[in-house]
């Protein structure tokens, strides 16, 4: 999914008590926990952390959050990335967001994303990608609703997103597509 421009991106704010932070080190073990305690569809094993971080991991001070309870415990996470050849373009990408099941649907995701677009701008980004899986619906109808639209580069591709708007999608294809 793509939001060519960062321009006039919604904000959600945090409902009381919670907060964010950004990344300190040994937080790959936090990562991997919230990772763990959200995922539905996969099993996130530790080196999943440095697959995905390791060869940039000294930006992830100034990249990756941490949504915290009012405790200060983490209960969710997501990384300001970036893709810097995605079309021939530099693009921030939303990376690895995620919220523990037992927080899940309080509005924190939409939080938590409208904190990594404002860290985009903040980091000078103009533009921004996502990737996810079709079985993800509640997290695709957010990023939709903060102006990501899908990246359809084949038929292929805009009969798969038809037969998401038919399991609940809230995608309005006569939208204009952005690449």
């Amino acid at each position: 999914m793509v939001r060519e421009t960062l321009q006039d991106v919604p904000v959600f704010p945090l409902p009381a008590g919670f907060s964010l932070r950004f990344h300190r080190p040994g937080d790959d073990a936090t990562w991997t926990r919230i990772q763990q305690q959200a995922e539905r569809y996969h099993d996130v094993k530790s080196e999943l952390f440095q697959r995905e971080f390791g060869e940039g991991e000294a930006q992830l001070s100034q990249r990756q959050l941490f949504l915290c309870d009012a405790t200060g415990r983490e209960i969710g996470t997501g990384t300001a990335w970036f893709n810097d050849d995605y079309h021939g373009k530099a693009w921030g990408r939303i990376h690895w967001v995620a919220v523990t099941a037992d927080h899940q649907g309080r509005g924190l995701g939409g939080a938590l994303v409208s904190a990594l677009c404002q860290r985009f701008i903040e980091l000078r980004h103009i533009r921004a990608c996502l990737t996810t899986e079709s079985i993800r619906l509640p997290a695709i109808n957010l990023y939709l609703s903060f102006g990501f639209q899908p990246e359809i580069k084949h038929e292929a591709d805009r009969r798969e997103w038809e037969v998401l708007r038919t399991r609940g999608l809230r995608w309005n294809p006569s939208a204009p597509h952005p690449l």
